[in-house]
């Protein structure tokens, strides 16, 4: 995992996991990892796991994560898949029909073309 320089008062303090040093021993890399479906995502360099990994999730419905960017600055967002296996499309494509799909939506409702969702398996550095 890569994480966050901190204090470890501040990862503690944050939410974060230590997870080995930096800094010279003055400072802990502090991961930070959500689960729970509806959470909002507040810190860089976040872990998103679905709530029953690693196992796949199987309840029906869908599962939100929020990702607010950390300050006014930030224009766009990186997202780093090390593991996202979802149904594999019937049609070759993602569509509508996919029961199992990863799409992206913005405050304003602006959604890219061509980045109506993924599905598929999607293993380390596809995306």
């Amino acid at each position: 995992d890569h994480g966050t320089c901190f204090t470890s008062e501040e990862c503690a303090d944050n939410g974060g996991t230590s997870d080995g040093n930096c800094a010279s021993g003055f400072g802990v890399c502090c991961t930070f990892k959500v689960s729970t479906c509806g959470t909002s995502v507040t810190r860089n360099i976040t872990y998103i796991t679905n709530p029953s990994y690693p196992t796949a999730y199987t309840t029906s419905g869908t599962c939100t994560y929020t990702i607010n960017r950390v300050n006014d600055n930030i224009c766009q967002i990186r997202l780093d898949f090390d593991n996202l296996v979802l149904t594999e499309p019937a049609t070759g494509e993602c569509s509508n029909t996919n029961t199992d799909k990863l799409t992206f939506t913005s405050p304003s409702g602006y959604v890219p073309p061509g980045s109506g969702g993924l599905c598929g398996d999607n293993v380390s550095g596809s995306h």
